[in-house]
């Protein structure tokens, strides 16, 4: 099994915290607490197998593959879709 890493950031917002990271767009906790808030991230994304599982609280939960490899286009746009992003967004950025 391989493992990935992601940094995540801690901010407060009046009395509660926010969690989110960088390298993952859309994906973020909320809390309480800092702990609170890094058990809310860390539920929003997971990984179950070679498949990377992202949730947010108003989209689609969002399931990638982790393989060797470029996805197939038809995947790679459907994920994109779901995410909630046009393919002229994602050249963008």
């Amino acid at each position: 099994m391989t493992l990935y890493s992601y940094p995540i950031t801690v901010e407060r917002e009046g009395k509660r915290y926010y969690t989110y990271s960088d390298d993952l767009p859309g994906v973020y906790g909320l809390g309480k607490s800092i702990e609170e808030a890094k058990k809310s991230i860390l539920q929003a994304m997971r990984q179950a197998g070679s498949h990377l599982i992202l949730k947010h609280p108003t989209r689609k939960t969002l399931v990638i593959p982790v393989h060797a490899g470029d996805l197939p286009k038809g995947l790679f746009l459907k994920i994109l879709k779901d995410a909630g992003f046009t393919l002229e967004e994602f050249r963008r950025d």
